[in-house]
């Protein structure tokens, strides 16, 4: 009979919890824990702040993406473009004005 850890409650810096009852084989190995912890890491970020820090959150990112879709489109062909027109549209609100000044279209 193969030996099992058992997880019970991880907690984050705000006290909440997260309960996970998994019976993990103890002979996965390491690459197994660390695919498990990066998973539990994950779900407590995204759980951790206020509403406004989230809302940050997703600006910077936002911010980042449009920056390099900007780079990707001055380097790009016709058809890339229409791509890349397509990904702002689903990106940002304020995907047309973008487009426009990036000269997709």
């Amino acid at each position: 009979m193969p030996n099992f850890y058992r997880l019970s409650k991880v907690g984050d810096l705000a006290g909440k919890e997260t309960l996970t009852n998994m019976a993990i084989p103890a002979n996965l190995g390491t690459s197994y824990w660390q695919i498990l912890v990066n998973i539990i890491r994950r779900q407590l970020e995204t759980m951790a702040g206020t509403e406004r820090q989230r809302e940050l959150r997703r600006r910077r990112n936002r911010s980042k993406k449009l920056t390099l879709l900007q780079k990707k489109a001055e380097k790009s062909s016709k058809t890339e473009k229409a791509v890349i027109a397509h990904k702002l549209r689903r990106l940002s609100p304020g995907a047309e004005q973008l487009i426009k000044a990036w000269k997709l279209v």
